[in-house]
């Protein structure tokens, strides 16, 4: 029931809406992106952009791709007529060449729980190769054992890859060459969350 709900690209862009207004679960993350990351005019890549909610962190050239078609779709209707530069596609991140564009930065948001290790690993080393100055990684982490509306909550997630925060920093230090981490922990109502900030330049 919970998960056929979530599939639906309407009940989940309005529920985050909603989750938005009373925790600030998009509020917090775009302010330490906006504040620490994004530059005027900076092109951003998003990976796994769901609906499309971050479009807006950036007057430059926002791409955001998702394998879910629903949800492109729904991002389509909703935000790309909102400027010209910006494009949603239902596309694997495999399917980009670096040889043809190159983005300054990359997001990965609410994406890494969902994904193995070797996965992830995959995936960072790709993102890596088709951004220039920074990628941005946040994501719920293992939950505090004394923290149990967080770990119910995070129980109810589709992802079957909720990581302790070290396992997670260690393996996007391990599979991205940047010059300065940043690690940022956030919590967003009692769900315990961290925004990885990989600086190349």
């Amino acid at each position: 029931m919970i998960q056929t709900i979530l599939g639906n690209s309407y009940i989940w862009y309005y529920s985050r809406i909603l989750l938005d207004f009373i925790i600030g679960s998009y509020r917090k993350r775009k302010s330490i992106i906006k504040k620490r990351v994004i530059k005027k005019g900076d092109s951003v890549l998003d990976v796994g952009c769901g609906t499309g909610e971050y479009y807006d962190l950036t007057e430059g050239e926002f791409y955001g791709i998702d394998c879910d078609k629903r949800y492109i779709d729904f991002a389509n209707k909703k935000f790309k007529n909102r400027r010209d530069n910006i494009r949603f596609e239902d596309k694997d991140l495999n399917d980009l060449n670096p040889k043809d564009k190159k983005y300054d930065v990359g997001l990965l948001i609410d994406l890494t729980h969902h994904i193995s290790d070797k996965e992830l690993a995959a995936l960072l080393k790709k993102l890596n190769s088709l951004t220039t100055k920074c990628i941005v990684i946040c994501d719920p982490v293992k939950q505090s054992s004394s923290n149990l509306p967080g770990r119910f909550l995070t129980s109810l997630d589709r992802g079957e890859h909720i990581r302790p925060k070290n396992d997670l920093v260690n393996i996007v230090k391990k599979n991205l060459i940047a010059k300065k981490y940043e690690i940022k922990d956030l919590v967003i109502g009692p769900i315990e969350t961290v925004c990885i900030l990989a600086f190349k330049k």
